[in-house]
């Protein structure tokens, strides 16, 4: 199991209000409410981006809009008609959860990768727009990362490999 140190650089938390918040639906929300926190996998006094750092060894930046209230989480990446190579989404649900992400309303083609509560990568699959099948991991996870399609096979990432969030202090 590769020891992932990747860096991702969280820049922007909140899409501007022109451009729709959209991707990917879970088809199973979890039941606590509201808000949830990456603290599970977070450290704090990174040097970096503006919010926070991902560590994946050997993958370059991806700036990060992190998603952790249920709307956040419906909302995703639906509505957009593209998303920078360096950008991604980072979901982040109260506990573990089984629920899947379709690709309703979401135009562009992503990987989503599916992360235990210790930052264990469980499974990366690749996902069409607008399908709504829904994309479901072997195992529960606590966070999910989306990017766009082909990004974690590109830099190497794969199942095994851990990933960190580092927020700025």
């Amino acid at each position: 199991m590769a020891m992932v140190c990747l860096v991702i650089a969280a820049v922007a938390c909140t899409p501007p209000a022109a451009s729709p918040t959209a991707a990917p639906k879970a088809t199973e929300a979890p039941k606590p409410a509201a808000s949830a926190s990456p603290a599970a996998i977070a450290t704090t006094g990174c040097a970096g981006g503006p919010y926070a750092e991902a560590l994946i060894q050997g993958a370059p930046r991806v700036a990060l809009e992190i998603a952790q209230t249920d709307a956040d989480r419906q909302r995703g990446l639906m509505g957009r008609p593209s998303m920078p190579t360096d950008q991604g989404m980072l979901f982040v649900f109260p506990q573990a959860t089984r629920g899947g992400f379709w690709m309703r309303d979401t135009l562009i083609p992503l990987s989503i990768a599916f992360i235990q509560d210790d930052g264990t990568i469980v499974d990366i699959q690749n996902m069409q727009p607008l399908d709504e099948t829904p994309h479901v991991p072997p195992r529960p996870y606590r966070f999910a990362l989306e990017v766009n399609q082909g990004w974690f096979a590109a830099n190497g990432v794969k199942p095994g490999d851990q990933f960190r969030l580092c927020l700025r202090s």
